[in-house]
């Protein structure tokens, strides 16, 4: 044990033991052993506690130096982090910028030659090179839109896509899939079925309508003949969107498979325009990102039921659409006058060969002077079809502003576009300008020009 520190020394302890009354000169001193040996232990341990606290202040003394060093390791590690998120976000940015610029030059080509091709092949009608028209066209359409699932499928990855809910009646959306739809539908002998509802669902339209296409294209180009229908069930504060066709149907082994990218069964019979499977992939995260619960049911060799379940809007509103419009894929649209403004030679060649297919009477621009230059020297254009990017940061939109206040006519108008964005959407919404997405599928062009340029059949129920 360490010896008794200055503190206790001789002289101290005489002055203490002279202080209770047991100094040299005291009679009572040899009375009291007991007491000197008491204060002896007590020297002692107090000289052990002074030690026991010397260790234990080096020791925190220590500890809190490792603490220190460990705080400005974890702050140097906690910046480096920041550094490196920063870093990762401004990727992320160039990244989406690389995707958009992509989805538009990437696509432009893509247009152009489904344009042509489509021209091409309904003049080929009854031809014996027909059939090399149609073998072009498919291709072609693998391609395009294998390039556009990429595309996506990269922009859900990168949280670069943000969900804009509103409220709005399933009946609306349902009627563009069949306009979109049916023609698609009478081309591979399927009867194509609506059945609709008067409610309102509260969802992004953009990315809803992206899922139930896909279950649509999935249930024409598995289904060889038979029935598709495109139906809807209430349940509880939900409605499910339903998609049943007649097709081959999938092993109920291998559902969970079909949502794999790149991932496609090998059934017999081989299915026709099945891309490379990376659409219900697409479909299981717009799902995922709007939580809205995907579900699938099949009986192999008889057919599949795809489904989507989506919140009912919290106001309903009474809703009157219950008309039916047929479109028809031979429709003429006698010297209908249509203004292209695009500024790629390619899309104005396809554009004016499949419209004058059609029956329109074409004229083109390229930017605002030449658009209102067609208006001096011509009558004024039934429709616009108007690319949204132009040269010299114009834009479609400004096209169609400048040709309406001209005119002071409200003309009607299409933005065809492969620009997504929350900034055009918008744009669209506040000058009710329907948007078409590049690369243009002629049936759905052509079921919008027949909604704009001919009068509607109404068959009420």
């Amino acid at each position: 044990m360490r010896k008794p520190s200055n503190l206790h020394s001789a002289k101290h302890r005489a002055d203490f033991e002279s202080l209770i009354g047991l100094g040299v000169h005291s009679a009572r001193k040899s009375y009291y052993p007991e007491l000197l040996s008491k204060i002896r232990e007590l020297e002692e341990l107090n000289a052990d506690l002074e030690h026991q606290v010397e260790v234990r202040t080096k020791s925190i003394t220590r500890a809190n130096e490792a603490l220190n060093v460990e705080i400005t390791e974890r702050e140097q590690a906690e910046l480096a982090l920041n550094i490196a998120k920063q870093e990762a976000e401004r990727a992320n940015r160039s990244k989406d910028k690389y995707l958009a610029a992509a989805s538009h030059d990437l696509l432009q080509p893509m247009n152009a030659a489904r344009l042509l091709v489509t021209s091409l092949n309904e003049r080929l009608t009854g031809s014996n090179n027909q059939d090399l028209a149609n073998r072009i066209h498919q291709a072609l359409l693998s391609a395009e839109e294998l390039l556009q699932d990429l595309l996506d499928i990269s922009k859900l990855d990168a949280d670069s896509v943000t969900p804009n809910l509103s409220d709005f009646p399933i009946a609306s959306l349902f009627k563009t899939l069949e306009v979109e739809f049916q023609p698609l539908a009478d081309e591979h002998d399927l009867q194509f079925r609506m059945v609709t509802s008067q409610l309102s669902i509260n969802s992004d339209s953009h990315l809803l309508i992206r899922i139930l296409r896909n279950f649509i294209s999935n249930a024409v180009s598995y289904s060889k003949t038979g029935k598709i229908l495109l139906g809807c069930r209430r349940r509880g504060e939900h409605l499910e969107l339903q998609v049943l066709d007649t097709g081959i149907g999938i092993p109920a082994s291998r559902i969970g498979e079909i949502f794999k990218e790149f991932h496609q069964l090998k059934q017999q019979p081989m299915p026709k325009n099945t891309g490379v499977g990376l659409g219900l992939a697409i479909v299981e995260r717009i799902g995922r990102m709007l939580n809205h619960p995907i579900d699938v049911c099949s009986v192999e060799g008889k057919g599949s039921c795809f489904s989507v379940m989506v919140p009912l809007a919290k106001v309903q509103t009474k809703n009157y659409l219950s008309s039916k419009h047929i479109v028809s894929s031979n429709h003429k649209f006698n010297h209908k006058r249509v203004l292209v403004v695009e500024n790629d030679l390619n899309i104005i060649a396809g554009m004016e060969h499949l419209l004058s297919d059609w029956g329109c009477i074409v004229t083109h621009a390229s930017d605002i002077p030449q658009a209102l230059q067609t208006l001096h020297s011509q009558p004024f254009p039934d429709i616009i079809l108007a690319d949204y990017h132009l040269d010299e940061s114009d834009t479609g939109v400004d096209v169609i502003n400048a040709i309406r206040c001209y005119s002071k006519h409200q003309i009607p108008a299409i933005l065809i576009t492969a620009d997504h964005s929350k900034k055009v959407q918008n744009q669209c919404r506040e000058m009710a300008i329907p948007k078409l997405k590049k690369p243009i599928k002629p049936n759905k062009l052509r079921a919008l020009l027949q909604h704009y340029l001919t009068p509607i059949t109404v068959e009420h129920n």
